[in-house]
């Protein structure tokens, strides 16, 4: 049975419950806006290189291809329409001798197909979802240009510019 003390603990909890529901017996409700804005972007790895390797400079040598394999990567958002183009001269010196190259995003290089400018850059035809993706850039050289330089390391610093 309840003891006076118990019957009293009880109906102060009651008592609380009661009080405590009566406090929660309304609502009000309130609207927040939560935004963000996202832009079209594109980036580009910085590290990026073609190299055609050492071989003797004479005709029998034949044409050389080479390309940047997955040095060169590029991440675009949905939405955008990259061009790749380079301003840079192509054209490898050694001292004061050189000779021209091509680049390309065909495979093989078989013509200068990247342009010189953003106007009319290439389209990677790669997929725009964010991710880094590889972009192959090809190159190439003539036996006919090369033949006839004396040997040497030849090198170009080229700068590939992506605009979206």
């Amino acid at each position: 049975m309840f003891t006076k003390r118990q019957a009293g603990l009880v109906a102060a909890a009651l008592a609380s419950l009661t009080i405590g529901g009566a406090a929660v017996a309304g609502t009000a409700t309130s609207t927040m806006t939560v935004d963000a804005t996202l832009t079209t972007g594109c980036e580009v790895t910085t590290t990026s290189a073609i190299h055609f390797g050492t071989f003797a400079a004479l005709s029998s040598s034949g044409d050389k291809t080479a390309d940047s394999g997955s040095t060169f990567r590029v991440a675009c958002s949905s939405g955008a329409v990259p061009k790749i183009y380079t301003l840079s001269t192509r054209t490898l010196v050694s001292g004061a001798n050189s000779f021209p190259f091509n680049l390309s995003l065909t495979s093989g290089a078989p013509s200068d197909d990247l342009p010189a400018t953003g106007v009319t850059g290439a389209d990677p035809g790669m997929a725009k979802d964010g991710a880094l993706h590889d972009v192959v850039i090809y190159a190439s050289i003539l036996a006919a240009d090369y033949s006839i330089k004396p040997a040497g390391a030849y090198t170009r610093a080229v700068s590939l510019q992506v605009d979206y």
